[in-house]
């Protein structure tokens, strides 16, 4: 996989066992002058600018964007939009780190989405992990 252009920042608020809401965050490096300096960064960046998007209008850039999560909006508890994520999975196959912010890690290969939009990971040993949280490296 190439450098990242954006990413996507998901929390989910919880009432005992059930989530009663998620904010997500969501980055677009539109410009050269937004890429971070990539010594703090876990994996290589790039901007639209950089990949040929000149003169883009962020106006009309941010409406795509909040067209496109509205039209997935119907179908985000169903097979089809896990489906469709998991078939734009960064870093699918690849051996990452995941860390959960409290010293814990887990090493292995991402391996896919389970329904609930959990990351699997297949580990070091071969058995298969289940990631809700975490950081990957």
């Amino acid at each position: 996989m190439g450098p990242l252009i954006g990413g996507i920042l998901a929390e989910t608020g919880w009432l005992d066992s059930q989530p009663i809401h998620v904010v997500i965050g969501i980055g677009v490096n539109v410009y050269v002058a937004s890429v971070p300096d990539m010594e703090g960064l876990n994996f290589p960046a790039t901007s639209l600018e950089t990949e040929g998007w000149h003169n883009q209008d962020r106006l009309q850039l941010l409406r795509s964007i909040f067209e496109n999560l509205i039209s997935w909006r119907p179908y985000v508890a169903q097979d089809r939009f896990i489906s469709a994520w998991e078939e734009h999975l960064a870093y699918r196959g690849e051996l990452v780190s995941i860390s959960d912010g409290l010293g814990g890690e887990r090493i292995g290969w991402i391996d896919g989405l389970d329904l609930d939009g959990s990351l699997r990971l297949r580990s070091t040993n071969g058995e298969t992990l289940t990631v809700q949280v975490g950081e990957i490296h």
